[in-house]
């Protein structure tokens, strides 16, 4: 009986001594799953655990380093949001992911493995092992945002600091999809670039933006993309993309001067039926008063000059 009733009691006290501890899992699990698995020291400290707890937890492999003072719950791979959001968490209070990794995380830009970009503002040291750091003097309203749970410079911002980094085509594709989400917005634009005139990148983000996008917006292919590039970089008026003519959609049209363009691209233009269906489309076109051109990849991408050279003669004409 004596027998029993202590083994009772050892388990009461284990149960007291064990119940806090599974508090600060469930606390510790609950806090990295809302942040995509991280955790940082401090919000550690603030559920009880000590310095030589988290040291210990890190040798036993339940906690990994990311950064300094930012950790992984468990041994984990991080893909790359869990890395842009580890870089914010870094970095502290005020600070968003945002260059080259924000245009990422909006997806205007390719996902990349690339060291996190992360911009704050104000004064201070700069660097921070594995994250490339930018500053800004302050940061208005309007540049930041949030996607994901990651705190990110805004579509506006992210596009501007793009203008330091890419090439004109690449900025100008960047900008493009930009523009497809409804969260842009090219009034907020002009109002970053005016109180950004001395900021790099700046000519090059407006440039893009001041003018009318149109054509871009309604492209639906890389091939109909290369295309209206051609005739923006060459100076020819932009027609009306993906529009529809004689109850047929067409790549591109200008309606005052009879003019169609049609691009083959060869994924759909490959098949004997596919070169019918073509023919039936042109023989209906010029029908209705329209003349028809097609250009393929080839054309367009290796030979722009020629394809922009036959536009501008047949709206001459």
């Amino acid at each position: 009986m004596a027998t029993n009733t202590l083994s009772v009691a050892k388990g009461r006290l284990s149960d007291a001594f064990s119940q806090p501890q599974r508090f600060v899992e469930r606390a510790i699990v609950a806090t990295a799953d809302a942040q995509r698995g991280l955790i940082t020291l401090a919000q550690l400290f603030e559920l009880g655990l000590t310095q030589d707890a988290v040291s210990g937890r890190v040798r036993d492999g339940r906690l990994t380093r990311v950064h300094q003072g930012v950790f992984a719950v468990g041994r984990v791979t991080l893909d790359a949001r869990a890395r842009w959001k580890a870089a914010t968490l870094a970095c502290g209070a005020g600070a968003v992911v945002s260059h080259l990794s924000a245009g990422g995380l909006w997806g205007v830009w390719a996902e990349n493995a690339g060291r996190p970009h992360v911009t704050m503002a104000g004064n201070g040291r700069l660097g921070h092992t594995g994250i490339v750091m930018h500053r800004m003097r302050q940061m208005h309203p309007d540049d930041a945002a949030e996607v994901d749970g990651i705190p990110v410079t805004s579509l506006e911002l992210t596009c501007l600091h793009l203008g330091t980094m890419l090439g004109q085509r690449s900025l100008e594709r960047s900008i493009v999809k930009a523009a497809r989400n409804p969260l842009f917005s090219v009034d907020r634009a002009l109002a970053l670039c005016d109180r950004s005139s001395r900021r790099p990148g700046v000519k090059p983000f407006r440039r893009v933006i001041a003018r009318d996008l149109t054509a871009e917006m309604h492209s639906l292919s890389e091939l109909e993309l290369r295309f209206v590039e051609v005739l923006r970089h060459n100076g020819i008026r932009m027609p009306e993309v993906n529009h529809n003519v004689e109850a047929l959609m067409v790549d591109a049209v200008w309606h005052d001067s009879r003019v169609v363009v049609e691009l083959d691209g060869f994924e759909f233009h490959k098949l004997p039926r596919d070169l019918r269906r073509d023919n039936a489309r042109t023989t209906k076109l010029v029908l209705a008063g329209y003349r028809v051109i097609r250009f393929t990849w080839d054309d367009v991408v290796g030979d722009p000059a020629s394809v922009a050279n036959a536009i501008s003669t047949l709206l001459d004409t």
